[in-house]
C-alpha cells in the first residue's frame, strides 16, 4: 500500500510541475503597443516569433521602427531556419507527449506490444 501511495505522489508531483512549466512557457498575446512592448520580458521572442513564424513586419507588429530596430538582423533564411526546426520540434513534442500518456495509461503488457516500454530491471527495487 506504501508504494502504490508513494507513485500517486509522484505523478500527481509529476502532473503540477508538467502544468506549471507548460503555462509558464507560453509566450503572451502580441499586445501590438509600443510603450508595452518596449518592456516586456517576451519581446526579443515574441518578436522573432512574428517576423519568423507569422511573417511579421513593423506595420503588421504595430511597432513601426521598434520592431524593424529589433528584427533587423533576421534575414530570410534566418526565418525559413527557425520555422523550419519551430515546425520540427512542434511535431516531436506532440508525438512525446502521445508517449508520455502512454506510460501512465497502458499496461506495460501493451507498450510492450507495441515496441514502447520502460525495462523491468528499472523497476526490480520497488515491488
Amino acid at each position: 500500500m506504501a508504494l502504490r501511495d508513494e507513485l500517486r505522489g509522484m505523478i500527481i508531483g509529476r502532473n503540477s510541475l508538467a502544468v506549471y512549466m507548460n503555462d509558464k512557457f507560453n509566450l503572451p498575446p502580441m499586445l501590438r503597443k509600443q510603450h508595452d512592448c518596449e518592456r516586456c520580458y517576451a519581446k526579443s521572442t515574441c518578436l522573432v516569433y512574428h517576423k519568423a513564424m507569422e511573417e511579421g513586419t513593423s506595420e503588421t507588429s504595430g511597432l513601426g521602427n521598434f520592431f524593424d530596430k529589433m528584427t533587423s538582423h533576421i534575414s530570410g533564411a534566418h526565418a525559413e531556419f527557425f520555422s523550419k526546426w519551430d515546425t520540427l520540434l512542434t511535431i516531436e513534442e506532440k508525438d512525446s507527449d502521445k508517449f508520455r500518456k502512454e506510460l501512465w495509461t497502458m499496461l506495460s503488457s501493451e507498450r510492450e506490444g507495441v515496441g514502447r516500454y520502460v525495462m523491468r530491471s528499472l523497476f526490480t527495487g520497488f515491488y
